[in-house]
């Protein structure tokens, strides 16, 4: 169901299994009261989950001075399902993540780049020789970390850098911190940033944590590599993304717009 708010400044409230649209008390006549949610029937665990659920759950696309607000109503969070408060958590959970990422450290900020950065047409189009190419290419690297933050999955990129920057390590001490800190960022279950392994591979690197040389996760990083070579790349050769900064170089050197 969407209900449509007429005035963009609104202050509409959605929560993960939520039942009631609480318009701001500003928005009703004097003798009108704004409706309250009956929490009466809820367990605790219940209100629990939905009071802890973050605001920016809130999708909300402003039009003009209309704020259209896409909402899932349900009969009442008491006849909810255990499974459905589980989501409610896990999206919690992964939400959560993404708008505290912790600072890893890793020399990643570079790559943070405006989408809108112009490239030279000569780089554009050598980043589709070879997969290498690219990720020997800073530019191609932050074009790549661009687009795949489009898709959330910037994690493998991020893991296979972070692993290029540990084989530069020479410091034992500092190999052995650093070898951790990748592996419960990246590599254990529940990661923050976990990337696609498979159980062998994850805990053949567990396991490499005891040496920490620089091959610790050589073959983590291979199959990650791998991964993005054969899945995120072509995609990103496909992508709109990819042709939009094709044309804005191309548009760069001959001084003609850019039709969009």
């Amino acid at each position: 169901m969407t209900a449509t708010l007429k005035d963009s400044s609104s202050s509409s409230c959605l929560a993960a299994g939520a039942v009631h649209l609480i318009p701001a008390p500003s928005h009703f006549p004097s003798d009108i009261k704004a409706p309250l949610p009956d929490t009466s029937a809820q367990s605790a665990k219940q209100q629990k989950v939905l009071l802890e659920l973050p605001t920016a759950s809130l999708f909300c696309t402003a039009l003009g001075k209309a704020s259209v607000c896409f909402l899932t109503m349900c009969r009442g969070l008491a006849s909810l399902p255990t499974s459905c408060l589980e989501r409610a958590k896990e999206f919690k959970t992964r939400l959560g993540i993404l708008l505290h990422k912790p600072d890893l450290g890793y020399k990643i900020g570079s790559l943070s780049r405006s989408t809108k950065q112009r490239y030279a047409l000569e780089e554009v189009l050598g980043w589709k020789e070879s997969f290498d190419h690219l990720l020997r290419s800073k530019s191609g690297l932050a074009a790549f970390h661009g687009f795949l933050k489009t898709e959330f999955s910037e994690e493998n990129l991020e893991f296979w850098l972070a692993c290029e920057e540990y084989k530069k390590t020479h410091s034992k001490a500092k190999l052995a911190a650093k070898a951790n800190r990748i592996f419960e960022d990246f590599v254990q279950n529940e990661a923050p940033k976990e990337v696609n392994l498979d159980h062998e591979t994850r805990e053949a690197t567990r396991r490499n944590l005891t040496i920490a040389n620089s091959a610790c996760f050589e073959e983590a990083q291979a199959k990650t590599h791998t991964l993005m070579e054969k899945d995120s790349y072509p995609r990103f050769l496909k992508s709109a993304y990819y042709r939009d900064l094709t044309e804005q170089a191309t548009s760069h050197r001959t001084g003609k717009p850019t039709h969009t």
